[in-house]
């Protein structure tokens, strides 16, 4: 999205300032918000996919109450959000760990904090 808008523009750049606030305005315009209801620790491209595709169908179902499908597959997106919140922490504990191995061995201060 960011590359779509700052290839569209064509306007003429003098100075610095004039291309820093173009940049800022673009990445303003290409800049979404997404309402996460876990507390993510690192929030990815494919987790950010998994709720904003939730947040789309929850807005649905405030118009299709009744709708069966829609809450099963809200149910089956939420499973996918939590599993993928599992495996994030898994991978950042296990970079932890692998950092503080480094430096365990070497015979060094841990400063693990």
């Amino acid at each position: 999205m960011f590359r779509q808008i700052r290839n569209h523009d064509d306007r003429p750049r003098e100075t610095f300032d004039d291309i820093v606030n173009n940049l800022k305005e673009v990445a303003n315009k290409a800049t979404k918000e997404i309402f996460a209801e876990l507390e993510v620790p690192l929030l990815n491209s494919r987790l950010a996919h998994l709720l904003e595709a939730k947040n789309a169908l929850r807005e649905r179902l405030k118009k299709e109450s009744l709708n069966r499908r829609l809450r099963a597959r809200i149910s089956q997106i939420s499973k996918y959000v939590q599993q993928h919140v599992k495996n994030i922490a898994v991978q950042q504990s296990n970079e932890v760990c692998n950092e503080g191995d480094g430096e365990i061995r070497k015979g060094s201060k841990w400063g693990l904090a």
